[in-house]
């Protein structure tokens, strides 16, 4: 029943055995029930009006979509026992000072939240007791401008963050970590190349020596990664822009075509599940599968292209390249050469002799006694 300008919904107590409700796109404010639906397992009331939801009557949900509504809170939270999948994406708050305050404390056994593009009261940051559940939270575009020094403990089990859009300047809160294996900072504040580096490099290890889980990692649109790559967009961003307007087309007119679609979250969301369609999407969280295909979701960047880097490099000036040799050298190091992709490249720093960029950046890290290339390639 999406996209249908519906402003109320009734008596969907007496659908007892109704396990899939979509009611997105609409113009719903309220959604109550007088008895509890013991078979929903999907909510989806992403792109609705409302202001106030009581979670009670959906106890038995697994996915519970809300976005783009307008929402600071959210009562009987605690009596959803099964919520595996929370998406929370910008809400229209009614004023400036106003915040989205859940304690997340309350559903301890959630695999995945999304809260992007919203402003973040303390108590979303900090739970009021550590959910080790959770694999994946997306805090994209929240302003925040530091997290809470207890925050790796609170989510210790993470295996992707999003924190893409911010204006973070220190990774510490992060340590502790022990299963990240993909962190995207993209467009923060982090400048101090050596200090994100030790950081980075005691993540994701159970112990001292242990093998390091981090395989991907975006860092672009930091002061730190400054000139490292050629620019998203080239010439005056005419043909970019028609590009844009024509794919806003196409979009619309498969929406009209297709009727009801799985909204952005639907689709990053995606929990095991015997339906084909559920496992068609997924968001990357470490190893990449067959079945996985791009999405083009606005708070995560794109891949980076390969040829267009290479040809980039060419050109670039010769501190800039050491820089970003030292960086890519560093990481390679400081993850025992468990990170995969970096800034939306493969990661393959040559070791050898091949690489002038290489050879210049392991002299330097050196001379410096920060790294020792026999320590990192075991050669005599």
């Amino acid at each position: 029943m999406s996209h249908n300008c519906l402003t109320s919904v009734h008596n969907v107590e007496w659908l007892p055995s109704l396990v899939t409700l979509d009611l997105s796109a609409n113009q719903i404010s309220r959604l109550e029930s007088n008895n509890s639906l013991i078979s929903l397992r999907a909510l989806k009331l992403s792109e609705n009006k409302l202001d106030a939801f009581d979670a009670t009557p959906f106890s038995a949900v697994s996915l519970l979509y809300l976005d783009q509504n307008s929402l600071t809170n959210i009562s009987g939270l605690a009596h959803c026992h099964n919520l595996e999948v929370l998406s929370l994406r910008e809400q229209a708050l009614p004023s400036a000072d106003s915040a989205v305050d859940i304690d997340l404390g309350s559903v301890k056994d959630i695999r995945k939240v999304f809260m992007s593009s919203n402003k973040l009261s303390p108590a979303c940051l900090s739970p009021s007791s550590p959910l080790l559940r959770l694999q994946l939270l997306d805090l994209a575009s929240c302003t925040l401008n530091a997290l809470p020094v207890e925050f790796a403990a609170n989510y210790p089990n993470l295996k992707v963050l999003n924190l893409n859009f911010n204006s973070i300047t220190e990774l510490e809160p992060l340590v502790g970590m022990n299963c990240l294996a993909r962190l995207m900072v993209v467009n923060n504040r982090l400048s101090r190349m050596r200090r994100v580096c030790q950081i980075l490099s005691r993540l994701g290890r159970t112990g001292r020596g242990s093998a390091c889980s981090l395989r991907k990692l975006d860092m672009r649109g930091n002061p730190l990664t400054v000139g490292f790559y050629p620019p998203a967009v080239t010439g005056n961003g005419t043909n970019a822009e028609q590009k844009k307007l024509k794919d806003q087309e196409k979009a619309l007119v498969r929406k009209q075509q297709q009727g009801s679609r799985r909204d952005l979250s639907d689709a990053l969301a995606d929990i095991d599940g015997p339906s084909p369609l559920d496992q068609e999407i997924s968001w990357d969280d470490g190893a990449k599968t067959d079945r996985e295909v791009e999405i083009n979701d606005p708070f995560t960047l794109p891949p980076a292209n390969p040829q267009a880097d290479e040809r980039y490099l060419t050109r670039l000036d010769k501190a800039t390249r050491l820089r970003r040799s030292v960086l890519e050298l560093l990481l390679y190091a400081g993850t025992s050469g468990s990170l995969h992709h970096l800034d939306g490249l493969d990661l393959r720093p040559s070791l050898g002799e091949d690489s002038p960029d290489m050879e210049r950046a392991w002299t330097k890290l050196e001379e410096l006694g920060v790294l020792r290339r026999k320590a990192i390639t075991n050669k005599p």
